[in-house]
């Protein structure tokens, strides 16, 4: 792309000083600038519609929405744009859940300055771009926050989570499933185990929060 057509840039990120300090580092290249920046993933989805933009750097851990439900909307936009995520999370469960969605590129915020510039015209040349810091142990190590936990959730929990948030019954959800009862007890057991739960009540609540209903 030539110099007098810059890549086109939002920036997604719920810090205003990770925002701010991308921003002046786009400042920096001739072939790039920040035509809009969103604190939230609804912020986000409007920028996107209201912005000629070509690129997004998205922190996948957004308030109020799943990163599978904002990805997917980004993703359902008629406009084309690549999208690289930008996030302090980098367990290669998560880069390869975020890559088979359809992203383009995955950056750790541990990765250098010169990395986001490279990922960004890297993808745009049609690569898929993964940063060089990424965790190599199976599990990501030091982090038990609500986001770490939910990257730890199968599909399949997923799934049961979110029908478990809109009121299913065991019997429903074999239903809808196509599995047994004793399959989903299973699973629900497995679900708050993982998430470190008690009740139904505080799956609930996390699945909300986490904005995954």
């Amino acid at each position: 792309m030539p110099t007098n057509a810059p890549y086109k840039v939002v920036i997604a990120d719920d810090h205003q000083i990770v925002v701010n300090g991308l921003m002046t580092l786009l400042s920096k290249e001739t072939d790039m600038e920040c035509v809009g920046y969103a604190y939230t993933g609804e912020d986000l989805l409007k920028q996107i519609d209201q912005t000629d933009v070509d690129t997004i750097l998205l922190d996948l851990n957004m308030p109020n929405i799943s990163y599978i439900k904002l990805i997917e909307q980004l993703l359902a936009n008629p406009k084309k744009f690549k999208i690289i995520a930008f996030t302090a999370y980098n367990s290669p469960k998560l880069i390869k859940s975020v890559l088979d969605l359809g992203l383009d590129g995955f950056l750790c915020k541990a990765n250098s300055e010169k990395e986001i510039s490279t990922a960004i015209r890297s993808v745009h040349a049609g690569e898929v771009y993964v940063g060089k810091k990424i965790n190599l142990s199976p599990k990501q190590v030091g982090l038990n926050d609500p986001f770490s936990k939910e990257i730890e959730l199968t599909p399949r929990e997923r799934d049961i989570v979110i029908l478990i948030a809109n009121g299913f019954t065991n019997k429903k959800m074999a239903e809808q499933l196509f599995i047994s009862k004793h399959t989903i007890e299973t699973h629900r057991k497995n679900i708050m185990q993982k998430l470190q739960l008690d009740s139904s009540a505080d799956l609930v609540k996390f699945a909300v929060k986490q904005g995954m209903v």
